[in-house]
Parts: structure tokens; sequence; C-alpha cells
């Protein structure tokens, strides 16, 4: 596993998870702060997982149409702007939880939502075939040692800093998991479609 694609693939999603973690613990602080109510602050996971189950539908259809490094890279990128432009609305106009905020939480919920299937279909083109259990494991790994001490992490920062720092710092760890997808490089000869059996 020592393959360069292989390893921008899983160092850009140990920084987009990683951002993915910090989002939601800077945007629920920021939104407590703002509207003081938890019925709002319920609606974060409400929202953010239904617009994920959408994006799980429709992402098979997105993966058909277009390549897959374009995929990821593009939803990397769109969230790392989209991010930028809810931490600007929020911080400086301080509007609370408006519709404007649910529409940008959604946004960046539909584009999460396809990096994942999109990350798994790039193994088998950058690994080869018996290497594929392993790389596989390791990105489990990974994404599960992110998950289990982000939360912490995160919680930590929140209270060292405040939570437009840990927004912005997201903001970050998105750019950077932007520039290491973007370097992942697809082999021409794994794209070419599989003859049906008869």
């Amino acid at each position: 596993m020592k393959n360069t694609s292989f390893r921008c693939l899983w160092i850009g999603q140990a920084f987009a998870n990683l951002g993915d973690i910090f989002y939601v613990v800077g945007l629920i602080s920021l939104l407590y702060n703002l509207t003081g109510s938890a019925f709002y602050l319920s609606l974060l996971p409400f929202i953010t997982t239904i617009f994920r189950f959408i994006s799980s539908l429709l992402s098979p259809l997105v993966i058909d149409r277009f390549p897959l490094k374009r995929i990821i890279v593009q939803s990397q990128w769109w969230k790392t702007i989209l991010l930028v432009c809810l931490g600007i609305f929020i911080i400086s106009f301080d509007h609370g939880f408006s519709v404007a905020v649910i529409f940008f939480i959604a946004l960046i919920s539909l584009l999460d939502g396809v990096a994942a299937p999109v990350s798994a279909a790039l193994v088998p083109l950058l690994v080869p075939k018996e290497e594929r259990m392993k790389a596989n494991g390791f990105l489990n790994v990974i994404t599960q040692t992110i998950f289990v001490a982000g939360w912490p992490l995160g919680s930590v920062l929140l209270i060292s800093t405040n939570s437009s720092f840990i927004i912005w710092l997201t903001v970050l760890l998105y750019a950077v998991s932007t520039i290491y997808t973007g370097r992942i490089e697809v082999p021409e000869q794994t794209t070419d479609p599989v003859a049906p059996s008869n």
C-alpha cells in the first residue's frame, strides 16, 4: 500500500472526517450562543441525517455520470466554500438559525453523503487486488480512530478557544483535504468497462 494516490486518498479523507466532526462541534456551539434554544440544536442532526440519506440515494446516479476523482475533489471543494459562506453569514450577520443556515447545512450534508461511497469506489482503482482487503481495513481503522478521537479533541479545542475558531479550523482541514484528493491519479486502464458474461 505504498501507492501515492492511495496515500493521498486516505490522508484527504482523514482531514475531511476530522473536519466534519469539528464542523458539528463548532456549529452546535455557535447556534446555541446565537439562539439559546435546544429546539434549533435538535434540528442540526435531523437536517444532516435527512440530507445525507437523500445524498446516498442520489450518489449512484452521480457516480455513473462523472469520473470518481472529479466527484470527490469537487464535493470537498464545494464543502469548503459553503462552510466559509456559512461561517461568514453566522458570525457577521448574527441571524441565528434562519432558513439560510438550514440551506447551508443541507448542501454540506448532500456533498458529504457523496464522498463516502466515492472514496470506497476509488480503492479498487488505486490498490492492487491482492492488497484491497488490507487497504479497506486500514481505511476503516483510520476512520474509526478519527471518530473516536475527534469528538473529545473538538470539545477540548472548543473549551480552549471558541466556536468561531473551530469553524475556521474546519475550513482549513477541508482545504487540506481538497489538496490531497486533487493529487489522486486514477490509472486509465482500470476504468475500462467489464465485458458482460454470457
